[in-house]
């Protein structure tokens, strides 16, 4: 049969086939034990109380400590307690075993694990994983805003100053004596030019 420190290894879950049946069967089942009966289930499970067998008799769930326990001490099939067969068959060591081993050493939570893994990262899942250098190096600097320059329109358009008329007259002889002279150069060629040259003096003197 199964010792007190096996059941440390039994995993939690639920066996029951038939919840109706299940709790029915454990709570009747359970407060028909005698006063030995249930320190011996104490022993086994380790439960200080026994709360784990009221709440199956109200839910349902056939936890393995709770089945396992009831089917050792009161030699009751365990099937019974799940709800598989209806006949109090007599518990069979070979059965009771075998459950035991399926819900015991963390078969089930080690095939969970197992499952729940995370993956190992390959070379590839690696490099995207990784943030881009540049990326978390980079700092984005906030463009300072510019006034424009308040623009002056008197300012950029100075009012011309009144030119002296003693100075436009100098440049107006200066002007008309490069024409004569570009006229007397042209004269000396004849034609047109040269009867120009004549009209223009003909006016100066007069």
């Amino acid at each position: 049969m199964i010792t007190a420190a096996k059941f440390k290894t039994l995993n939690h879950g639920n066996l029951s086939v038939d919840a109706e049946k299940s709790k029915t069967r454990i709570l009747e089942e359970f407060k028909a034990t005698s006063r030995e009966q249930k320190a011996e289930i104490r022993k086994l499970t380790g439960f200080p109380q026994f709360n784990n067998f009221y709440n199956a008799g109200r839910s349902g769930v056939a936890s393995p400590k709770v089945v396992i326990s009831l089917s050792q001490v009161l030699n009751i099939s365990p099937r019974y307690f799940t709800g598989e067969i209806d006949a109090k068959e007599p518990c069979d060591a070979t059965e009771l075993t075998k459950l035991f081993k399926e819900n015991s050493g963390g078969n089930k939570k080690s095939a969970k694990a197992q499952t729940d893994k995370p993956k190992k990262k390959t070379a590839e899942t690696k490099a995207t994983d990784k943030p881009s250098v540049k990326k978390a190096n980079m700092v984005v600097k906030p463009t300072k805003h510019v006034k424009p320059a308040k623009t002056d329109s008197k300012k950029q358009e100075p009012t011309p100053k009144p030119v002296d008329k003693a100075v436009k007259r100098i440049v107006d002889e200066e002007t008309l004596v490069k024409l004569l002279i570009a006229l007397a150069i042209r004269a000396q060629f004849g034609g047109e030019a040269k009867i120009n040259y004549d009209k223009v003096v003909e006016l100066l003197v007069k």
